[in-house]
């Protein structure tokens, strides 16, 4: 069985910043290239976006850069549930800037983790886990470039885990995080 993608749901486009430019979201972008279903939400927990997952009945959903907690109901609806593709190795800097922190507390090493969701932020248990070394010179553009191409091969992984029932999910210790929240 081969992985379709049936649909991509996105935030709805916003003004962003100090400049207030409108951010157009690169899946969007992605999605519109190849001509893949395209669904804009302000918040996907509604009823109206729970009906339209449920009419596709997705085996998995991906969820990247999303930022908000997804509601119980929305997870139960896919076979293999809910899972993230988080810029960090959890549960060090859970949170909405994890790449940011990483550099700017001196780590080393970052990483990419792809972890089921659940209805607690980051903390859903490990799939998969890929390391990458942070260069002094690295920046947020830098780094973000070099894990988005260490998620994709990750996230392909981690598919094929799934579908082949090879998967060892690591429960994280909620004792042991780091928060990345916004400076």
């Amino acid at each position: 069985k081969n992985i379709k993608i049936r649909m991509v749901i996105t935030k709805c486009d916003k003004k962003f910043g100090r400049g207030q430019k409108l951010k157009i979201y690169p899946v969007k972008m992605v999605s519109q290239k190849y001509g893949i279903k395209l669904y804009t939400v302000n918040n996907i927990n509604t009823n109206s976006v729970k009906k339209v997952i449920t009419s596709i009945n997705p085996d998995i959903i991906i969820i990247v850069e999303y930022g908000e907690k997804i509601d119980d109901e929305l997870i139960k609806i896919p076979m293999h549930g809910i899972i993230n593709l988080h810029p960090s190795i959890l549960p060090k800097f859970r949170g909405s800037q994890p790449i940011q922190q990483a550099i700017i507390k001196g780590e080393s090493i970052t990483g990419i983790s792809i972890i089921n969701i659940n209805n607690v932020m980051d903390s859903g248990d490990i799939l998969n886990v890929k390391k990458c070394k942070i260069k002094k010179k690295d920046t947020y553009q830098s780094l973000s470039k070099r894990l988005l191409n260490i998620g994709y091969k990750c996230l392909i992984e981690t598919l094929n885990n799934i579908k082949y029932m090879n998967v060892n999910a690591i429960r994280q210790g909620n004792n042991k995080y780091i928060y990345a929240k916004k400076n």
